[in-house]
Parts: C-alpha cells; sequence; structure tokens
C-alpha cells in the first residue's frame, strides 16, 4: 500500500482499521492472515502490518478486485507510533444534559487520594480543578460534597486532562435511579443559582493546532480584525475550552495529540448546547480536506498553508459583527 503522506494512512488505516480495502488480483481466503507493506514518502523503510482478510472481492464489476482487512488494536497503535499519529482511543459523545458552572468541594479516592473541586456538573459527568490530574481514560472514584452538605460517591473515566491548570472531565458510569435524580436536582438548584456566580471570560475565536508557528500566526490575524483568540496545541484541550470559553468560531486542525480534529468535530456536533457552532477543519492533506471535512461535519474547511486572506475571510463571514467593529 503506497501513500502519499501521513494524512492518507490516517484516513485509510488509522480511521478504518477494520474496513481498510487492498487492490488485489491474487486469490484470497477470508479469515486468512496477511502482511502488508505500507509505505510512505516520510518512512526509510516500509512499515509492515499484520491484518486479517474479512471480505473478498473478485474482478470484473464496477470496482477493483481486491481484500477487505481488519487491523487490531496493536497494529493501528504501532503503525501510529511509528507515523508520530494518535489515535482516540475512547469514542467521546457531546453533552445530552444540562450543565452548570459551579464550585463544589470534592476529594479523588482513586486512582489516588487528593483534593479537588468541581467546577461543573451534569447528570453524565463533571469537571474537576486537580492538581496533577490522572491521564485520560482512568478509572475514577470520587466523593462530592452537594450544596445541602450531602457527600455522594461517584465512578467514571476521564476523558480529558490538563495538566496546566490541572483539571480533568470525568463521564460517569451507569447511575442507578436515585443518584441521577439527584443529580439533576442538583443541576436545576445550582442553574437558578448560577447568575449569581462570577461570569467566565469568553472568546471570539478558538483555534487548535499542534503547529506553534500556525498558532502564532492565526492569533495575529484574527486580533488584526479586532476579534479575541484563545489556543491550544491539543484536542482534549480544545473540546474542554469550547465547552468552558463558548466561542463563536472554532478552527480545528485535523492531525492533533489527545483527539483529532474529525472526531473533536463530531463530538461538538453532538453537543445539545454547541451543535449549531461554526467549526472550520483545518488541513494540508489536499482534495481528501472537503471529503473529511464534511463527512465530520464541519461547517467550512480551510487547506494549508494558511493565508491572511483566508483566515480573515472566515473571521468575516461567521464573525461578520466582531470583524466590522
Amino acid at each position: 500500500m503506497k501513500f502519499s503522506d501521513r494524512f492518507s494512512v490516517w484516513s485509510d488505516v488509522v480511521r478504518s482499521a477494520s474496513n481498510v480495502f487492498v487492490p488485489s488480483n491474487d486469490t484470497w481466503t477470508v479469515g486468512e492472515a496477511v502482511k502488508v507493506s505500507v509505505e510512505v514518502p516520510d518512512l526509510t523503510a516500509p512499515l509492515v502490518l499484520s491484518g486479517e482478510v474479512w471480505g473478498c472481492r473478485a474482478a470484473g464489476g464496477r470496482f477493483p478486485a481486491g481484500v477487505f482487512l481488519s487491523f487490531d488494536e496493536l497494529e493501528v497503535s504501532r503503525c501510529c507510533l511509528v507515523l508520530g499519529l494518535e489515535r482516540t482511543p475512547q469514542r467521546l459523545t457531546g453533552r445530552r444534559h444540562p450543565r452548570v458552572d459551579c464550585r463544589l468541594p470534592a476529594r479523588l479516592l482513586a486512582p489516588r487520594e487528593a483534593v479537588a473541586e468541581v467546577t461543573s456538573l451534569s447528570q453524565s459527568g463533571l469537571s474537576l480543578s486537580i492538581a496533577d490530574p490522572p491521564d485520560p481514560n482512568t478509572r475514577v472514584l470520587v466523593n462530592v460534597t452537594l450544596p445541602e452538605g450531602e457527600p455522594l460517591t461517584l465512578s467514571g473515566v476521564s476523558v480529558w486532562t490538563r495538566a496546566q491548570p490541572g483539571a480533568l472531565g470525568l463521564q460517569f458510569d451507569t447511575l442507578d435511579d436515585a443518584t441521577t435524580i439527584l443529580i439533576a436536582s442538583c443541576v436545576k438548584a445550582l442553574r437558578a443559582q448560577e447568575s449569581a456566580l462570577p461570569q467566565r471570560p469568553r472568546t471570539d475565536v478558538l483555534v487548535a493546532d499542534d503547529d506553534p508557528q500556525i498558532l502564532e500566526f492565526v492569533t495575529r490575524v484574527v486580533r488584526s480584525v479586532g476579534c479575541s483568540v484563545t489556543t491550544t496545541a491539543r484536542g482534549d484541550e480544545a473540546l474542554e475550552l469550547t465547552r468552558t470559553l463558548r466561542p463563536r468560531l472554532v478552527l480545528l486542525d485535523v492531525l492533533m495529540p489527545g483527539i483529532d480534529g474529525t472526531e473533536l468535530c463530531q463530538t461538538l456536533r453532538g453537543d445539545t448546547a454547541l451543535s449549531a457552532l461554526p467549526i472550520i477543519l483545518l488541513s494540508a492533506m489536499g482534495n481528501r480536506l472537503e471529503q473529511v471535512a464534511d463527512q465530520a461535519g464541519a461547517t467550512d474547511c480551510l487547506a494549508k498553508p494558511l493565508s491572511i486572506a483566508a483566515i480573515k475571510g472566515l473571521v468575516e463571514k461567521y464573525l461578520p459583527k466582531a470583524a466590522g467593529g
């Protein structure tokens, strides 16, 4: 399998690990083990992956003959490691329940004990402010003190973390009916008091890209048209910043550490509070970008290298009042 760049490998192998088509006129058997050579210009030697045939297509039709392969998690992880890609280990979902900002005392019980504070709460999860947060996809047990002083122990998985400042997002395990009712009541009461809490700063544009030069360039251009901008180099941080700062426009690189841009875009599209947010995907993947952006649910896309005119055009199109002011 020959690819023009790592974006093609990411699209055809990493994100489609269970449905990779390889053109071939040879005869194959379903269930047969196959070794595939992945060739990318950046690699000094081909990467050999072991897959399994789950389907075959003979010659003679509209589409080429070949085999459909699946690669297990180990092979995909090895591919990502060699090519410098990251794969989101767990499918994220948007928020389906109302969320409220708050300040509730808490204590982490597992994987270690630590003092924490709940900074947002919903029926499906919470955000914690905590020094040295555990890694993503870690099982977490936390004790929360509710507004009336009632302690509540909750468990779940950390779906994102941020080292500076220390924070994590926890997605709850399935809750019993009594706990669900208790949290829903708590959220309702806190939302009634929310207007009295200090308002968090907002931003016009959030830019997420792991290239510091691109972040600096986009920041200068966006500020030049009178808009505020917040930046991050990680997809998981971009998710939390979007939920916290509620930007009016989001620019996402397709390939980022933590969560890739397409996964993040799909997550935001499934969030009840953020589904209408204008989201622009950025990438140097050439003619693949438009298709990838469309499938991810993006509002628009912009090919790299970026230009001043193209960035200003996006801001003027999606934030006309800010650009005009």
